[in-house]
């Protein structure tokens, strides 16, 4: 059945290949991907208007399943992303206004799994700088073909055209920046405005909330690799996708309590879960930790009370588990016998200070049971006019924290602790959440997320 059904796809292949490729299918058109211009001007055949249109899908498809590499993918992806900016601009001068302005999602979705394949190609080692040079020449050429679409479309459908542009720019800045560095970014964004001073406007609209997509909150997902090209690469096997989290057994102080400046090891026992590819993050009130692994070694302050330890065990995928001991440092240990916690003794004589926990906020993030939100990839969010997500305030221990929480925009907060629930304001927007955390020594740890409210469905 499998090999029928490969034999049906190579044949369709071969049929979509002859129509796409043709000399009637796109004028002065090589077989590999060229830049889109003025001159790239495909035939009625190719276009989405066109009945045979579907076949250019299946066409699409089969070039991507026969392609092993992230390169290659990103690569043919470029070029499909070309195809779709020729196809509006045409059909723009067709005045086939309804399709024209309904393929920009579908261009914008070739392009940024084109850059997405890009980023996967370079986490696996790949030299890209050839391809990311040619990825913005070509998206120049891409904002030539829009722009002209643009100018041609019906005000009912340049406004949705404009935001696709400005969003497909939010994306490649984003890449640029992730794979050169900022001023490489700005330089790009520069050059492309100095070649179509109208993105100008639009990405300042974007910039003050009046257009619809917010160009620094792009939505970039990631695809799913699959097997990697790389045969030295770690592979995803069932073993793992099926795995435990990780998971702390106990936490061992060789000693409790103990005296100032005393040295003490720190042991940690892993539970359930894989023990291979975890990160260890160790962390103490007072006193000062060198750590490794599931060792660490601790020596006490020169001051009397209680200490904390913790240790946060993450795995690759990002699950975590943390565990944390509290050691006492006392100047005469004579109430204390073999480690055992004052609280089992009678108590000193004179009460010892304890310090409180110091607030250190280890991630602020936001969450929602909806599509409508998103994380770009320098950190932001994009969500949807109105819609809820709920924020969430990790801290290693809450007891005896507060939480205060404040909007600047329009936003609605309702609860408190560690965990409120956020709705967006009813109009697009940039706005900004910061959480406070203090303990009663009035120690502070301060973290925000800015987002932006999107009036565009599509973009999610």
């Amino acid at each position: 059945m499998r090999g029928a059904l490969w034999s049906i796809r190579l044949l369709l292949l071969v049929v979509v290949s002859g129509i796409v490729l043709s000399p009637l299918a796109v004028s002065g058109a090589a077989s590999s991907p060229q830049p889109v211009g003025w001159n790239h001007d495909p035939s009625a055949l190719t276009l989405p208007s066109s009945p045979i249109y579907p076949g250019v899908i299946v066409y699409r498809d089969i070039r991507m399943s026969l392609a092993d590499h992230s390169f290659e993918r990103a690569e043919l992806l470029l070029g499909f992303s070309n195809d779709d900016a020729a196809a509006i601009s045409t059909m723009a001068r067709r005045q086939e206004y309804v399709v024209a302005a309904a393929h920009g999602s579908a261009y914008l979705d070739t392009f940024s799994r084109s850059v997405a394949w890009l980023l996967v190609a370079s986490e696996r080692g790949n030299n890209v700088s050839y391809l990311l040079s040619r990825l913005k020449n070509d998206h120049m050429a891409q904002q030539s073909a829009l722009g002209e679409a643009a100018e041609l479309l019906p005000e009912w459908s340049s406004v949705g055209l404009a935001s696709i542009r400005v969003q497909a720019v939010a994306i490649l800045l984003d890449a640029t920046q992730t794979l050169e560095d900022g001023d490489a970014a700005r330089s790009y964004k520069r050059a492309l405005v100095a070649m179509h001073p109208e993105l100008s406007n639009l990405l300042q609209e974007a910039q003050h909330g009046d257009q619809l997509v917010d160009p620094s909150l792009s939505a970039l997902i990631i695809p799913d690799t699959g097997p990697v090209e790389d045969s030295s690469a770690d592979q995803t096997s069932e073993v793992e996708i099926l795995s435990d989290p990780p998971s702390l057994a106990a936490l061992h102080a060789e000693q409790n309590p103990v005296l100032p400046g005393d040295t003490i090891s720190i042991t940690a026992m892993l539970g359930s879960g894989e023990s291979e590819d975890l990160r260890y993050s160790w962390w103490c009130s007072r006193g000062r930790l060198v750590a490794d692994s599931t060792h660490a070694t601790w020596t006490a302050p020169d001051i009397d009370g209680v200490c904390e330890i913790n240790l946060t065990v993450t795995d690759a995928r990002g699950r975590r588990d943390i565990r944390g001991v509290e050691i006492w440092v006392l100047d005469d240990l004579e109430g204390s016998v073999d480690g055992d916690s004052p609280s089992d003794q009678e108590e000193p004589a004179t009460e010892q200070p304890i310090r409180p926990v110091y607030p250190e906020i280890l991630s602020l993030t936001a969450t929602a049971d909806h599509k409508f939100l998103n994380q770009n990839l320098g950190g932001g969010y994009a969500i949807l006019v109105s819609r809820e997500a709920e924020l969430r305030c990790e801290v290693v221990d809450a007891a005896g924290l507060t939480f205060e929480w404040i909007v600047e925009g329009d936003c609605e907060i309702t609860g408190s602790g560690h965990t409120v629930m956020m709705k967006a304001p009813a109009r697009s927007g940039y706005f900004t959440v910061t959480v406070t955390v203090s303990n009663s020594d009035g120690e502070q740890d301060s973290h925000s997320l800015t987002f932006y409210a999107s009036t565009c469905t599509i973009c999610f």
